[in-house]
């Protein structure tokens, strides 16, 4: 991982860590600069000194139903939108990722090994974030044209925030249904979901495959 990486990575953790300690906010402005879009727009600064009031606003984004109740924007503009409800009875590895982070290569190194288990009833979805150090700056040609390099099988969606107000409904629901409720980095966001729509937190990449084929063996 280059040094640049490992630095905002770092810097981002101990934000995580100070917000979830203390969630105080230490400027009276901060819910009005929230409610502005600052939150998304001025992540750094509003995560370390407005983070009540970031987090505030977050709660309030509805919740989706279930994950088979979702519905995001494909990638590809022209593309149909994708409707999670065609994903029961299979597994999906869901993960925000982004094409210029020091652990891009692992995870579609991943990717790539867990290609042919599609046919036995996996799929796996991309979800390009640029919040985190501004690893994922391209279009949607650049996204799709980086995936392509990297023989990736499976679905993109547009790409959009994990974290903040402007959270796409796929992690609203993934974080709520987890307890997990902040993405810390790229690639942090891992998440297996059952062939029942029941959510797993990935925590450790080697433990991946194992997790998928326990899931996978799951008779429903």
């Amino acid at each position: 991982m280059t040094s640049s990486c490992l630095l905002l990575a770092l810097t981002t953790l101990l934000l995580f860590l100070t917000r979830t300690t203390i969630a105080i906010d230490s400027h009276e402005q901060c819910a009005e600069w929230a409610s502005q879009g600052e939150c998304t727009a001025n992540p750094g600064y509003m995560l370390e000194n407005c983070s009540e009031a970031c987090a505030e606003l977050e709660a309030a984004l509805p919740i989706p139903e279930s994950f088979y109740s979702i519905t995001e924007p494909n990638l590809d503009p022209r593309a149909k939108e994708v409707v999670f409800e065609s994903f029961k009875g299979k597994v999906v590895y869901v993960v925000n990722v982004a094409s210029q982070c020091g652990y891009t290569r692992e995870n579609y190194e991943s990717f790539r090994m867990l290609a042919p288990l599609r046919e036995q009833g996996l799929e796996i979805v991309l979800a390009p974030c640029n919040q985190f150090g501004a690893q994922e700056p391209g279009d949607h040609v650049a996204i799709a044209r980086f995936a392509k390099q990297e023989d990736f099988e499976g679905i993109i969606l547009k790409k959009s925030d994990v974290n903040g107000p402007k959270t796409r409904p796929l992690f609203r629901y993934l974080k709520n249904a987890s307890g997990y409720s902040f993405i810390q980095w790229n690639f942090d966001g891992k998440f297996l979901i059952s062939k029942t729509g029941v959510v797993h937190r990935v925590e450790d990449l080697g433990l991946l495959e194992q997790m998928v084929h326990s899931l996978l063996a799951e008779v429903v």
